[in-house]
């Protein structure tokens, strides 16, 4: 899992952070109304949406407006909190924000170099 310190890698590499989720968004009819806010996908990544699972309720919310993604790096203010990042469905943004550790969010995998 990313930390969020390579999570600035990326959105830097993809121009920034107000155009890098649109280079992150999947071309799909399953964000909100059709509506794809700028995707390209340039990235590869392909970020659909998901939603979240607050801690509060455990219900799923938001699951056809968001990508929630977590990073490893905890929130050096609030121990009970880490960061995130996200994509929605009418923007091309991707924006960092800090949750609750009992929350569910999405996890991006990185590949690492093998080095013997």
């Amino acid at each position: 899992m990313p930390t969020d310190a390579e999570w600035t890698v990326l959105t830097t590499h993809l121009d920034g952070v107000s155009v890098a989720g649109g280079k992150m968004k999947a071309i799909s009819s399953l964000w909100a109304a059709g509506s794809n806010g700028g995707a390209t996908d340039e990235s590869g990544f392909s970020a659909l949406p998901g939603g979240k699972r607050l801690d509060l309720n455990g219900l799923f919310n938001e699951g056809v407006q968001y990508g929630y993604f977590w990073s490893s790096t905890e929130n050096p203010s609030q121990s009970t909190r880490g960061f995130y990042r996200y994509v929605w469905y009418d923007n091309t943004a991707v924006d960092r924000s800090s949750g609750d550790k009992k929350s569910g969010y999405a996890v991006r995998c990185i590949k690492t170099q093998f080095v013997p």
